[in-house]
C-alpha cells in the first residue's frame, strides 16, 4: 500500500535533525543518462537531510522542492555551513568550488 501524505504516524513530530558533516548516506539511486560519461547509477539525496560539511560523490541527485542539483561523475557537492551547495564538477574537481546561489545565470 503507498504513503497518501501527510505525517503518518509520526504523530505530527518534527522530522530529525540533518547529520552533522562527513559523508551523507544515499537512500536510493536512479538510472540517469550524462551525455559525457553514459548511463550511471547515481545516488539520489535530499537536501534537507544534508548537514553543514556533508559531502557528496557524484554520480548523484540532490533534490528539493525548489530545486534538483545534478552531480557528474567524478564531481562533487558539499553542504556550506549557509545552507548554499559549493558544486565542484568533474573536470575540475580540485579547484574552487561553485556556490550554488539558487539564482539562474544567464550569459
Amino acid at each position: 500500500a503507498g504513503r497518501a501524505g501527510g505525517r503518518g504516524g509520526r504523530g505530527g513530530a518534527a522530522p530529525p535533525p540533518p547529520p552533522p558533516g562527513g559523508v551523507a548516506a544515499a537512500p536510493a539511486t536512479r538510472s540517469v543518462r550524462f551525455p559525457a560519461f553514459g548511463r550511471h547509477e547515481a545516488a539520489v539525496h535530499r537536501l534537507d537531510e544534508l548537514g553543514a560539511g556533508a559531502v557528496v560523490a557524484g554520480p548523484a541527485i540532490v533534490e528539493s522542492p525548489f530545486t534538483t542539483v545534478v552531480v557528474e561523475p567524478g564531481g562533487s557537492v558539499e553542504r556550506a555551513p549557509s545552507g548554499s551547495l559549493l558544486l565542484r564538477p568533474a573536470a575540475s574537481a580540485t579547484d574552487e568550488p561553485t556556490r550554488s546561489t539558487g539564482a539562474a545565470h544567464h550569459a
